[in-house]
């Protein structure tokens, strides 16, 4: 199996493919939507959005954090 990536768009609903794609036989898609609902998902959120911490941020250390 070969693998292959590239960008298109969808129009009305109809993905374009490179003409060296045209007889393949299977294809997997994977659709990038950032005008989804997803924006409210976390991880969605947190990934491109990322806080940068700055010196005055301080952690547990792991006695602090095993403590019951």
């Amino acid at each position: 199996m070969r693998n292959a990536e590239f960008e298109t768009e969808i129009k009305n609903g109809v993905i374009n493919l490179l003409k060296e794609y045209l007889n393949a036989k299977k294809a997997k898609v994977i659709i990038l939507d950032n005008d989804s609902k997803s924006d409210k998902d976390f991880i969605f959120r947190t990934v491109n959005n990322p806080v940068h911490l700055d010196s005055s941020t301080s952690f547990l250390s792991r006695e602090e954090a095993n403590e019951r």
